[in-house]
């Protein structure tokens, strides 16, 4: 009788024997064909099944006519090339792609929607203040008259992170000082916040807003023209072509003292300037001092002895211990003392 494992044997054989070879018509074809090797049912062994069919693309047989196990696993190695029409090409292409060409244009339009809404936030928060009942003596002018006093931008007298300043004329003849914002706080805080202090003021030692713009993105501050500059170029000339005598130096120490006094006791509410520094006292025709910038400012009830920040602010190597670390103790118009003891140590 004979057993299954001689049954197998004989399949095996048999299969080697017995498969016929189909190819495609044409083998002449550089490209690869698809063979498949066929039996009947009836020549399947007693017991045998067939538990797995696998496709192969392997032309290396010496003859196919009699092909030998090794070759038939070899083959069953190689593989089965997958080959596409163009047809298929462009149906996939358009399956991956198709997403992205319909959602990347919908994220961008967000994206600057987003972004409009925000300026336009920033716009409207402006504005709503400039129209509030806030009693501000500056004027308010147009870009395009900004553009004309200083014809369009001609002369720049000075530049910083907030942006740039330039020499211009008013109509009266009056030389006035532009200072075109490049960048500005998140809803125009910064730009709120300087105007409602500097618009309050009228002191000798602070600085005179004489007009503003708000229009759209465009911001800026006009004021006063002070032709000695800031008191930086003094301080730190190292050539020493400028310089300041002892007593022209007593002298604006003593008044930029009179302004800061002014800002924290001298009117109806207490203004904190928190950047006290050279930059930041321009001198004018006659060398008076003028307390300018009010970016960092921040306004508190003049019987308040502490105020509360999120942020530090100021310049390193003005700004008091307190507005770094609070643990130093708590900040208070004191702040604005040691930047000016700092700005002494630096005139000395």
């Amino acid at each position: 009788m004979i057993t299954t494992q001689k049954k197998l044997i004989i399949f095996l054989t048999t299969l080697m024997i017995s498969f016929h070879f189909f190819h495609s018509a044409d083998a002449n074809k550089s490209s690869p064909s698809a063979y498949m090797y066929a039996f009947t049912a009836s020549e399947i062994p007693h017991m045998c099944r067939l538990d797995l069919k696998l496709a192969t693309s392997c032309r290396g047989f010496i003859d196919q006519n009699n092909v030998s196990l090794p070759e038939i696993h070899q083959s069953l190695l190689y593989g089965y090339d997958l080959l596409f029409c163009s047809w298929c090409y462009a149906i996939i292409g358009i399956i991956i792609l198709a997403p992205r060409i319909i959602i990347s244009p919908l994220i961008f339009w967000f994206l600057i929607n987003k972004f409009r809404r925000r300026r336009l936030s920033s716009f409207e928060g402006v504005e709503s203040y400039l129209q509030s009942d806030n009693k501000l003596a500056p004027i308010r002018y147009s870009y395009s008259d900004i553009k004309k006093m200083t014809k369009n931008f001609k002369d720049k007298v000075g530049q910083g992170g907030f942006g740039y300043v330039y020499m211009g004329k008013l109509r009266s003849g009056h030389l006035v000082a532009v200072k075109l914002l490049r960048k500005f706080g998140a809803n125009g805080k910064d730009f709120i916040n300087e105007i409602a202090t500097i618009g309050r003021i009228h002191h000798v030692n602070v600085v005179q807003l004489v007009a503003y713009c708000a229009e759209r993105s465009k911001r800026a501050f006009i004021f006063d023209f002070m032709p000695n500059g800031s008191l930086d170029k003094y301080i730190f000339n190292r050539e020493k072509t400028l310089s300041l005598k002892w007593d022209m130096k007593f002298k604006i120490a003593v008044q930029v003292a009179r302004g800061i006094e002014y800002l924290h006791h001298g009117c109806d509410i207490q203004i904190l300037h928190f950047d006290i520094k050279p930059h930041n006292i321009l001198l004018d025709d006659k060398f008076i001092p003028k307390i300018s910038d009010f970016g960092l400012a921040k306004l508190c009830a003049s019987n308040k002895e502490s105020v509360t920040l999120t942020a530090a602010r100021g310049t390193i190597g003005y700004v008091a211990p307190e507005l770094i670390n609070r643990c130093i103790g708590t900040v208070s118009y004191k702040a604005d003392v040691y930047s000016f003891g700092m700005l002494m140590e630096m005139g000395h």
